[in-house]
């Protein structure tokens, strides 16, 4: 599936090996730290928010328009690697839409795909075990948004039963009132990729990548800073 595309923040797939009966992959070393070891610090700068967050979206819409949907994005499938590149890793969970599918943006209604996926991270939809496409990633990358801008998970209920009904019901906190420093827009952009109705969230991954970048855009121009502080030393170091 991987071989159908290819793309700079997307970790590369250099064999599928067979030993013993299983099946191996093997993918390109990045050098750096999950997502999720460098949340561990807390929430990143507004400007890395957006620079990183474009930089999944677009990796997403590089295998939306080969047709996978990932349908397991979260901060242990994201690393940052050493030089700060984002690279989403593990398709493991991915599906292959039939041809000209990611262009339909009629409501994926129809049962029948099998529930797979973290569910802090899943779509409504995806939980609900309905038929899913590219808008299921745009959800799940909205969550991870949040969690960069917050430092919290938007669904942080601990039992199984109150997460799922969370993730299907209930709106999390705007991200603002958690971290007074995230710009309205940034929120809002966040807001839209997490809706329950896939049909109100962008469309399209490209559409994220455009409004995050069409933010720090906006930022440079306003002599906002763009680069991280020190968060980058933990990426640096790590694995």
């Amino acid at each position: 599936m991987l071989s159908l595309f290819s793309h700079p923040h997307v970790a590369a797939v250099h064999d599928l090996v067979t030993q013993g009966g299983h099946d191996y992959l093997i993918m390109e070393l990045v050098p750096g730290a999950a997502l999720r070891d460098v949340l561990g610090g807390g929430p990143l700068p507004p400007s890395e928010v957006l620079r990183l967050g474009a930089q999944l979206a677009r990796g997403l819409a590089a295998a939306h328009a080969a047709n996978v949907v990932h349908c397991d994005i979260k901060p242990t499938n994201i690393k940052v690697a050493s030089c700060g590149e984002l690279k989403i890793l593990d398709f493991g969970l991915a599906r292959l839409l039939p041809a000209g599918a990611i262009l339909d943006n009629a409501s994926a209604t129809d049962s029948g795909d099998a529930i797979g996926g973290t569910v802090p991270y899943m779509s409504p939809e995806q939980l609900r075990g309905e038929r899913t496409d590219h808008r299921t990633d745009i959800f799940s990358a909205g969550a991870v948004l949040y969690e960069m801008a917050t430092g919290c998970p938007a669904f942080p209920q601990r039992s199984l039963g109150s997460l799922v009904d969370a993730v299907q019901h209930a709106d999390p906190p705007a991200p603002s009132t958690i971290n007074p420093f995230i710009p309205l827009a940034l929120e809002e952009v966040i807001v839209t990729a997490m809706q329950k109705d896939p049909a109100v969230r962008q469309q399209h991954a490209l559409d994220l990548a455009a409004s995050l970048d069409a933010l720090t855009a906006s930022g440079r121009r306003a002599g906002a800073p763009v680069r991280p502080p020190a968060w980058g030393s933990l990426v640096r170091a790590g694995g």
